[in-house]
């Protein structure tokens, strides 16, 4: 069930957050129709919403409840008139980890009017069962091990190995989808880091951790579905945590969702060229 997420506990820079999760109304809603329908409930939801930069907008947004199946956004809904493009918000940036959380992003910064982003990271999985994260690499070389890699013995020499193969996908995931542009400078703003799902959390985790050190105001992670456990170990490192989504029973983010396929290149590439029509793409600003 779309369950209240209690208020989260200090961050990693010793303050605690200023904000609480808006707990959405009682919905029958199980699992998302896709990614797209599941960034549009996001973007619906008064915690998102309501950080528009625009007080009106921001009130509105608050006051409306977020509608059970928001519809998925007509061709005519994804185009913006250039008043409204020129009325993109540069106090929140929308950063979705690839592949799989740009479709969920997209609506998220279409609604806040703000620059969109990829954040890049990549999952450290264990030596010989790669599926399973012991931790996770992010830009400026962020690291996030995991206990239970220590626990099952993973060595350092193993643990430099699965690095250097993972920062070279980090390079070249950078020269295709950003041209090797340098992030986006996220000093002194709020941050709304967007994925699918969070399954461990630790390709989240390491995304906190890296924005950290870049200075932003304040970090929201934001997901459609997450395991419990994960989602209260998020609250550690994150502002607010925003998963309205939160099944007992959680095996894997795709049962989740009717159609869950892979997030090709093609469609990151189109979705980053759309915003940047719109005005939205951050790399471009």
């Amino acid at each position: 069930m779309l369950s209240n997420s209690p208020s989260p506990p200090s961050s990693p820079s010793g303050r605690r957050a200023t904000t609480t999760t808006a707990a959405p109304p009682p919905s029958p809603l199980k699992r998302f129709r896709d990614r797209v329908h599941a960034g549009e409930y996001l973007a619906s939801l008064p915690a998102i919403a309501g950080l528009c930069a625009d007080d009106a907008d921001a009130a509105d947004a608050a006051a409306a409840p977020p509608p059970q199946h928001p519809p998925s956004p007509s061709p005519s809904s994804l185009s913006q008139s250039p008043a409204a493009a020129a009325r993109v918000s540069h106090d929140v940036v929308v950063l979705a980890l690839p592949r799989g959380g740009l479709p969920v992003a997209f609506p998220i910064a279409e609604r806040l009017r703000a620059p969109l982003d990829l954040l890049l990271v990549r999952k450290l999985g264990f030596p010989g069962n790669e599926e399973v994260a012991m931790g996770a690499l992010s830009v400026g070389n962020i690291q996030y091990l995991s206990s239970h890699a220590r626990r099952y013995g993973v060595t350092d020499a193993q643990i430099e190995r699965v690095v250097q193969k993972e920062s070279a996908e980090l390079k070249r995931r950078n020269d295709f989808y950003r041209a090797g542009a340098a992030p986006y400078d996220v000093a002194g703003k709020t941050v709304v880091v967007v994925d699918d799902g969070v399954a461990t959390g630790a390709t989240m985790t390491a995304a906190v951790m890296a924005l950290r050190t870049m200075g932003p105001r304040k970090i929201v992670v934001a997901s459609p579905v997450g395991a419990p456990d994960s989602v209260a170990d998020l609250r550690n490192v994150a502002d607010d945590v925003v998963v309205p989504l939160q099944p007992s029973f959680f095996q894997a983010v795709g049962q989740w969702y009717t159609a869950f396929p892979q997030t090709e290149d093609d469609e990151v590439m189109a979705l980053l060229e759309r915003a940047k029509s719109l005005g939205l793409l951050a790399a471009s600003q």
